[in-house]
């Protein structure tokens, strides 16, 4: 999980540096199209965002633990919480083992 939330953070960063690099290029009248640079840094942030939602789950109960963050605590509290999470607030297992998921419904019939 950890290096999700990583693969998740670098992009986030990265568009923010490519938004960044975009707008100071655009105030100084080159011929590049900078435009192009700052629709790319969105696209990285976005991107990055949606992957944290959907890749950071709860091995054990499938929990969405970015979406549970994101849309529960406090808004300072949330990434911090995502970095230093010790147990899944829904069923109480560690988040970093890759144990895989048991659902009884689930059942093989051949």
């Amino acid at each position: 999980m950890r290096l999700r939330y990583r693969v998740s953070q670098a992009l986030q960063i990265a568009g923010g540096a490519a938004m960044m690099v975009g707008f100071v290029m655009l105030n100084r009248n080159h011929d590049v199209p900078f435009g192009v640079l700052i629709a790319t840094g969105v696209l990285l942030v976005a991107t990055g965002f949606v992957y944290g939602i959907l890749a950071l789950r709860c091995p054990h109960c499938g929990l969405k633990l970015a979406w549970y963050a994101y849309s529960k605590l406090p808004a300072g509290e949330s990434t911090r919480w995502l970095d230093q999470a010790s147990k899944c607030p829904r069923c109480g297992s560690d988040p970093s083992q890759s144990t895989p998921r048991y659902d009884p419904d689930d059942s093989f019939e051949p």
